[in-house]
């Protein structure tokens, strides 16, 4: 079959039984809405007789990590900042200077699976900046891309956080190269049920509460490579 083009659509609604349409518009407002990526994926299994939304939980948890997973839409600044708010969330003003900014550069169409390690992983005097970003390299994880901070609460709800055990996240997209008057730090953007604001932490081992887990990329993908 050849690639349709609109005509050959508008053809095929048209002679679609009064029954289908009420499922076939909502299908088009699915695809056409901001997971309409993730929608798209899972069609394309469904016509293949694959199991579909078989892993498409948003999240699930496996031995002390949380897994999120999710596709970048490539949104930036202001439309950002304003989805944002629109989930009823806040932004701190120096997140939003960093949101705003020209460092951050947005990604679109990237799917990401980020692991979100909980304070438990870490007994005892492990709970150190040192420890966790070593944990983290023997894991095969890599540093976040900052836009993940926005997409979880895009995607989530004060709500799921709780249900997921999840108080503060920190989102570690520099390590200690970054450099002031004070010495070398570590400078993260830290989630929660509140919204989004900014952390430094000017010690290799600084010592985190039991509140705080620590988020990191455990794979991306561009969405080709997904379906």
């Amino acid at each position: 079959m050849g690639k349709p083009v609109l005509g050959d659509l508008v053809e095929l609604v048209v002679h679609l039984k009064r029954a289908y349409h009420s499922t076939v518009v909502e299908l088009i407002q699915k695809l056409s809405g901001p997971d309409g990526l993730v929608w798209l994926a899972e069609l394309k299994k469904f016509l293949r007789k694959e199991p579909a939304w078989a892993n498409a939980s948003a999240w699930y948890e496996k031995d002390g990590v949380v897994y999120l997973h999710f596709v970048s839409d490539g949104r930036r600044k202001r439309p950002l900042l304003r989805q944002i708010f629109k989930k009823g969330f806040k932004v701190s003003g120096t997140a939003q200077e960093f949101l705003s900014s020209d460092e951050f550069v947005p990604t679109e169409k990237v799917w990401y699976r980020v692991a979100i390690m909980k304070s438990s992983l870490f007994p005892g005097n492990k709970l150190q900046s040192s420890c966790i970003l070593a944990e983290a390299k023997r894991r095969g994880l890599s540093l976040v891309h900052p836009e993940i901070a926005y997409l979880i609460l895009k995607h989530f709800t004060k709500s799921d956080l709780h249900m997921m055990g999840l108080e503060e996240i920190v989102m570690v997209h520099r390590q200690f190269d970054v450099e002031d008057e004070n010495g070398k730090h570590l400078a993260v953007l830290v989630v929660n049920g509140n919204g989004i604001y900014t952390n430094w932490f000017y010690s290799q081992n600084h010592h985190f509460d039991t509140c705080y887990a620590f988020a990191f990329i455990e794979a991306v993908r561009v969405h080709d490579e997904l379906v």
